[in-house]
């Protein structure tokens, strides 16, 4: 039953590589912790409520956030889901397995002095090879000037860069970025000293074989940047940022930062409001301490 529900996920669902391993890492915890109680979740009619908040309490207990524990249990009820809706199964009803509370995320953004050290750090660079010093600098500058999630930059290939660059991102929808003149140049720049041909953009070689670059490897770069700096950076934070500092400049509405963003609700882009805000922190100190 499971590896039909991959294959519905996969192929029906049309869901990213990201999601189907996310999915596929909640399986495989899910399932240790059901064999545990002789129970094997290939047959869904086994599982019920009890043995979910159970689970629940085991990854809490052990070292889960709730916002961590609350996307596992997403896989749980999309495969219950996909028991009762597509496979006419009587089993647990989703509905019933509630999530936890969690707190608003942090956002994590890089003040003028926090982006010159990190450009500082990237150019300077600290990576064995010249090729990876030059991968790692250009991936930090699209970052910043292009708004790509770390999925859409994984998946750049070199045919679609352009002035005006089409992605395909979250949610398989369309988007578009700009990139800048002196960006088309470093992009040609690193193309045509790197050693080999490659569709995708940000590659690795290992074991003398050229593969695309994963989100989490790239995710560990940016820990290991991390590592040299006294402050947290990660690929998102470049996107943060990007949207702090255009809502400093006056002609730069609200609604232009969505669509840059492609965020479908205003809602979404409000959370900057007031984020590293000038006229905000003047107004809070204007009163006078005695």
């Amino acid at each position: 039953m499971i590896s039909e529900f991959f294959d519905y996920m996969r192929y029906i669902r049309w869901l990213s590589e990201r999601s189907i391993d996310n999915y596929y890492n909640t399986y495989l915890m899910f399932d240790r912790f059901m064999r545990n109680l002789w129970k094997d979740i290939n047959d869904p009619y086994c599982i019920i409520l009890e043995d979910v908040n159970n689970f629940v309490i085991f990854l809490r207990k052990k070292w889960d956030k709730p916002i961590t524990t609350n996307g596992k249990l997403h896989f749980i009820r999309r495969y219950l889901a996909y028991c009762r809706d597509i496979k006419d199964m009587d089993v647990l009803n989703p509905i019933k397995i509630i999530s936890s509370k969690v707190e608003e995320r942090k956002i994590w953004y890089h003040t003028q002095d926090k982006k010159t050290q990190i450009f500082s750090l990237v150019n300077r660079g600290y990576w064995r090879t010249f090729e990876t010093k030059l991968r790692n600098k250009l991936m930090v500058y699209m970052l910043y000037f292009t708004w790509l999630r770390v999925s859409e930059l994984a998946n750049l290939k070199v045919e679609d860069i352009n002035t005006t660059t089409q992605i395909i991102g979250k949610w398989k929808r369309l988007r578009f970025t700009y990139i800048r003149p002196e960006l088309m140049d470093m992009i040609k720049n690193y193309i045509d000293k790197r050693a080999y041909k490659w569709e995708y953009l940000f590659n690795t070689i290992y074991k003398w074989n050229i593969r695309r670059l994963k989100p989490l490897t790239i995710d560990k770069i940016f820990e290991r940047m991390w590592e040299k700096l006294w402050f947290r950076v990660n690929p998102h934070s470049f996107r943060h940022t990007f949207a702090t500092d255009l809502l400093k400049v006056s002609w730069c509405s609200i609604y232009d930062i969505a669509t840059l963003l492609w965020h479908k609700e205003i809602s979404t882009t409000a959370i900057y409001l007031g984020v590293d805000s000038d006229h905000l922190k003047k107004i809070q100190f204007w009163l006078q301490i005695n």
